[in-house]
């Protein structure tokens, strides 16, 4: 799968321990893979964190990160749209911008 590079501030601050540099740098390397995915769900329609999730094989909270850095590099909005996820509550559908 071809991967999306996306320019974001650093992950780890500039004074963190090297462990916190370590680990912004693997998320550096698996963030765009998960980029891809997220939007090809997208490309189907809009969902919810919960369907994304369910669509593309990610976990819950790896979409949740993954989507306001989406929003912010302008490629995924949030709709005015919510639909209840598996609790009731309701969530925030997602589409392609």
């Amino acid at each position: 799968m071809n991967q999306l590079a996306l320019n974001f501030s650093p992950r780890a601050r500039k004074h963190d321990p090297r462990t916190s540099h370590a680990a912004a740098a693997s998320v550096d390397r698996f963030a765009s893979g998960h980029y891809l995915l997220i939007l090809h769900d997208l490309a189907h329609g809009d969902r919810t964190f919960y369907e994304i999730a369910d669509g593309t094989g990610l976990a819950g909270q790896q979409v949740n990160k993954r989507l306001p850095e989406l929003e912010r590099a302008g490629r995924v909005i949030a709709t005015e749209h919510t639909r209840p996820g598996p609790s009731g509550r309701q969530c925030r559908v997602w589409r392609i911008a």
